[in-house]
């Protein structure tokens, strides 16, 4: 995957894309952060795991992941 994160007040976006294998799995960790959602484009999945996000997504696919500050 790739990663690029985006801070705003206090939010933050995460937008994870690949293009290398047919199908890749990540899960993202943002500490001090709470999971807000997802959104994307391609026929991936997004689900909660632990304090992480589970992401699976195929070649070309787009992944935005947003969080919110905690405290």
């Amino acid at each position: 995957f790739e990663a690029r994160s985006y801070v705003q007040g206090s939010r933050l976006a995460v937008v994870l894309s690949q293009s290398h294998m047919e199908q890749a799995v990540v899960t993202v960790k943002v500490p001090g952060y709470a999971y807000e959602g997802h959104d994307g484009v391609g026929r991936y999945t997004a689900a909660r795991r632990d304090e992480g996000v589970k992401v699976e997504a195929p070649r070309h696919a787009l992944v935005f992941l947003t969080w919110s500050k905690v405290g």
